[in-house]
């Protein structure tokens, strides 16, 4: 049985008087025998008995035991009206605080495949209010990734600009309903993000997204289902301008997983080749 703090406190308060109020033997230090309650060990001659000299007995016992069971009975009453006047208050357990109010943002999903992210966009560029999309084509791409419209916009140093927009038919629709939007740092590595959106159900998709790549370029490969991804590859001593070789990924889509995955790899000769 779980007893409340009224029950306990009582409890002890109760144990308390009963101690109080019991009459036990007391010994007498020094004496092998014990006085039993009621009785008076003889005095002494010439010694008054404890009643004549007025600093116990029975009756002063009695009025001890008086004494202590008031004192008891009235810290039992104040704590009593202690935890009255508290819960009036609120109640032992007080209802918890709310939390304070989260932010919760619309983010673009992603089919992720081999090799791709799984989320879109990020480096700074994230919107919290995309719409929904009846025409792919109709979507105002700099202002949905968040950055600059072009290289020519006062903010295009701090967000990196809108290089381009393609649209082509990947997944064999029959439409070219996926668009490979490109954004550019500004900067001295010049760094490219670009990505491939198409629409569900109202929604933008990200079907790949590659972020990151210092001087890179993107574009269509030689079939109509993928994307070659060039980045340089540096020797020692190599300027920006003239990396030694290039590094070329294919993105293939892959109806099967419905994602695009990296199909081929290769290094092949670049501007600083042989100087």
């Amino acid at each position: 049985m779980v007893l409340n703090s009224d029950t306990k406190l009582f409890m002890v308060a109760l144990r308390i008087i009963q101690r109080t109020s019991s009459g036990k033997q007391a010994t007498i230090p020094g004496n092998n025998h014990q006085i039993a309650p009621g009785k008076r060990q003889a005095e002494p001659p010439g010694k008054g008995s404890a009643v004549d000299r007025g600093t116990g007995g029975p009756g002063s016992s009695l009025r001890s035991r008086v004494l202590i069971t008031v004192a008891v009975v009235a810290i039992v009453a104040a704590a009593g009206a202690i935890l009255f006047f508290a819960r009036s208050r609120g109640g032992e357990n007080p209802a918890p605080q709310l939390a304070a109010t989260q932010t919760v943002t619309k983010t673009v999903t992603v089919s992720a495949g081999a090799n791709t992210t799984a989320s879109v966009p990020d480096q700074g560029h994230q919107r919290s209010d995309v719409p929904q999309v009846s025409d792919i084509h109709s979507v105002d791409w700099a202002t949905m990734l968040g950055v600059a419209p072009d290289a020519n916009s006062p903010d295009a140093q701090q967000k990196g600009f809108l290089q381009s927009v393609d649209y082509h038919d990947f997944t064999g629709s029959g439409h070219n309903d996926q668009a490979v939007v490109q954004v550019r740092q500004v900067g001295s590595d010049a760094t490219l993000d670009y990505y491939v959106f198409t629409v569900r159900n109202g929604d933008l998709k990200a079907l790949l997204q590659r972020t990151g790549i210092s001087h890179g370029q993107v574009k269509l490969g030689p079939d109509d289902a993928s994307l070659v991804e060039t980045s340089p590859v540096y020797a020692a001593g190599d300027p920006n301008c003239c990396p030694s070789n290039l590094r070329n990924i294919t993105w293939t889509w892959d109806s099967g997983s419905g994602s695009f995955i990296k199909s081929h790899t290769e290094i092949v000769p670049g501007p600083g080749a042989g100087q």
